[in-house]
């Protein structure tokens, strides 16, 4: 079951500006690497408190916080990685996995995409269709019900060209799970935005250890 669904950073900028700094932080792989993500978040929050900050960038430090406690839960568990000296998509994908199970859905877009422009054939399509998936999670919580319908749609198609018969991933039951959510969010229409259960996302299987090319 997922976790509670952190409320979505309305400012581009400021989402930006995180999605960076978690980036850094997994660069560093140990344990310092969460005191490093708070102290900058601090620096960039006493910036925003000066007179000459928007008061949008004001109003969502409480979401911002969240999604900093968020990512540093993602960077403890990071930090017992079991993978050692594993490859960068597997890596990826160990870290995806961490970040979407937090809800974190554009920074799955964001390691992912990373690795993604990097490969080719049946990892390609993998990796862009789990992006899709989480992309689509993200367009709901920034109310686009079109866009999360039909990422959900293509990013389900992509996995299942990948694996088939996805025996040995775990993928099947996620993907039955993401499907069951996109026909609950279809069957509520305009209302999904705030009526759906985020409860029914499921959370991401590690699937590094089964990737094939």
């Amino acid at each position: 079951m997922m976790r509670t669904i952190l409320p979505p950073i309305r400012s581009i900028e400021l989402r930006d500006r995180l999605s960076e700094l978690l980036k850094e932080a997994l660069r560093m792989e140990n344990r310092t690497a969460s005191l490093y993500l708070r102290r900058s978040f601090g620096d960039i929050m006493s910036r925003q408190r000066q007179p000459a900050a928007g008061d949008e960038l004001q109003a969502e430090l409480s979401a911002a916080t969240d999604r900093i406690n968020a990512y540093c839960r993602v960077l403890e568990l990071v930090s017992r990685r079991r993978l050692g000296s594993a490859g960068p998509v597997e890596r990826a994908l160990e870290e995806a996995a961490y970040l979407f199970n937090e809800g974190l859905f554009f920074e799955v877009h964001e390691i992912l995409e990373t690795v993604w422009l990097t490969q080719e054939g049946g990892i390609r399509l993998l990796l862009q269709g789990l992006i899709q998936i989480a992309v689509g999670f993200y367009h709901l919580e920034n109310r686009n019900l079109g866009g999360a319908l039909s990422l959900l749609i293509e990013g389900v198609e992509k996995v299942n060209a990948y694996d088939p018969d996805r025996s040995r991933s775990g993928l099947g039951q996620f993907l039955a799970e993401i499907e069951r959510a996109r026909l609950s969010i279809e069957s509520l229409g305009e209302a999904a935005c705030d009526r759906f259960d985020r409860r029914m996302i499921p959370r991401m299987p590690f699937i590094g250890a089964h990737c094939r090319t």
